[in-house]
């Protein structure tokens, strides 16, 4: 309030970030009803969590928005990084795209194998993230694509194969 006052200009705003603010130790739902029309944005995130999984409760905080009658924008920051399901995401797809590429040289279980964990684990980090860009069935195309293109690989070059040419003896 302080840096406010000094300026004296309403076009200075304030940037809230409830995270931060409860980290420091404030009492947001009170600092929200006190900065009230003040604030010109909010910034919602948890250190370390993804929303909802750690100290701020965020029912609070839209309780205190509705009191000071905010209908602005609320910058939203995940942190899927640091959750399990982002790391699990992150091997099956690893591994289940090397394995396709192995199937690529021909290995026809090695591409349905490889395409099962590519999609699991692309279909996990497509929900950590929320892009679902199809909706709810996101995941399962995903996944779907995926285990069709897997085999798909190791049948092309399994079938394209050609033997060493041979030359007749002398």
């Amino acid at each position: 309030m302080e840096i406010l006052d000094r300026v004296g200009s309403k076009a200075v705003k304030v940037y809230y970030d409830v995270c931060n603010s409860n980290d420091r130790g404030y009492d947001i739902y009170k600092e929200i009803r006190r900065l009230g029309p003040l604030i010109c944005e909010f910034h919602a995130k948890e250190n370390g969590s993804l929303l909802g999984q750690g100290k701020v409760d965020f029912q609070k905080v839209r309780a205190a928005m509705n009191d000071i009658g905010y209908s602005g924008w609320i910058q939203i920051e995940g942190n899927a990084f640091s959750t399990p399901q982002f790391w699990v995401g992150v091997l099956f797809a690893v591994i289940g795209l090397l394995a396709m590429i192995w199937a690529a040289s021909g290995h026809f279980w090695a591409g349905l194998l490889g395409g099962i964990l590519a999609g699991l684990g692309v279909a996990v980090l497509l929900v950590t993230f929320g892009l679902m860009f199809l909706g709810s069935w996101t995941p399962a195309i995903v996944v779907a694509v995926l285990v069709i293109l897997g085999p798909i690989l190791g049948l092309i070059n399994s079938r394209g194969a050609t033997p060493p040419p041979t030359t007749p003896a002398t």
